[in-house]
């Protein structure tokens, strides 16, 4: 089995985790060139095991993202090998993430509202999924970085590609997020013609337009919030001092848009945190002046030895270093 991903951080490590050391398979991650923070490519890149192989592209998630899905396209083709996907391209990824918004319905027993830190849209969509299964989630807040491309769509409905900006929190340092196209499909009406000329669109000129009624076709209300460094900073202080708990910078966007969310109403927010502080001390200890704990299974990381190929952003340099 041939198996692909593009990671902006934290499915790379879990893919390979999971499929490292399983005989007749190979898992070849791409993730963008230094904008992924040392713990989470070293998670990645100290793995020994010859079936795995790690890519730095010399360019953004976006590029990752663009060039993984060609060479599925291509390697499906083919009906001599198995091939997987295993981000956020794979629609698998976004059953598992709805199943826990279906439990967190389970366990709330009300309606209630989540902020979810978007970068690759699959979290938020997932919500949304769940939303039109029956969970009572009657509002979503979008809570994005300075790579605000999910913030400007859905306040304006509309959007174009940006360069894309780095970030303390480099999961969502995403401009065109693929799950844009899901949604797309869902407020078309499930009109795959139509979403498949939009996308099409997307790729010549990079602006995405939704809807006119978008709104109406949704199971819940929905605003986007943009957040920037410092203020991811400064919430990573202010939830320390005020809890004792140390989030990370991800979190963190989702944490300050649920507090400065303007239409939830009365509903009560949760917060969605993706990620774990020690994955990110350089800002935790700018937010808090001293670093996160480190896991016993992280301890060693910077002691083991990296494994990766720096490649050009095309799909012909990728082609060629995965062989």
């Amino acid at each position: 089995m041939f198996i692909l991903g593009a990671t902006s951080g934290d499915t790379g490590s879990a893919a390979i985790a999971a499929f490292s050391g399983k005989p007749n398979t190979r898992i070849v991650i791409l993730h963008p060139d230094g904008r992924v923070s040392p713990v989470q490519r070293r998670q990645m890149t100290t793995i020994d095991d010859e079936g795995v192989q790690n890519i730095a592209l010399k360019g953004s998630f976006d590029d990752c993202q663009r060039i993984a899905k060609a060479l599925l396209a291509e390697r499906s083709a083919h009906k001599d090998q198995s091939v997987l996907s295993v981000n956020s391209i794979n629609w698998g990824r976004l059953l598992f993430q709805t199943a826990y918004y279906v439990h967190m319905g389970a366990r709330m027993g009300r309606p209630f509202a989540v902020s979810v830190p978007s970068g690759n849209f699959g979290n938020a969509l997932s919500a949304i999924i769940a939303a039109k299964m029956g969970v009572p989630i009657k509002h979503l807040i979008v809570a994005t970085n300075a790579n605000d491309a999910l913030s400007r769509i859905f306040s304006t409905g509309e959007t174009d590609r940006g360069d894309v900006r780095h970030t303390l929190s480099p999961a969502m340092d995403i401009q065109i997020p693929s799950n844009l196209e899901r949604l797309l499909y869902l407020l078309n009406g499930c009109d795959a013609a139509r979403t498949a000329q939009q996308m099409e669109g997307v790729a010549k000129n990079g602006h995405l337009s939704l809807p006119e009624k978008w709104r109406e076709a949704l199971p819940l209300t929905l605003e986007a919030m943009s957040v920037d460094d410092e203020t991811i900073l400064s919430t990573i202080a202010e939830t320390y001092a005020k809890t004792d708990r140390i989030i990370d910078p991800h979190t963190a966007v989702a944490v300050h848009a649920a507090q400065y969310a303007k239409h939830a109403g009365e509903l009560e927010i949760i917060s969605i945190s993706t990620a774990h502080p020690a994955k990110f001390p350089e800002a935790v200890e700018r937010a808090l002046g001293f670093a996160p704990p480190v896991p016993a299974s992280l301890r060693d990381l910077f002691q083991r030895e990296e494994r990766f190929d720096v490649v050009d952003p095309t799909l012909d340099a990728v082609r060629t270093a995965i062989g």
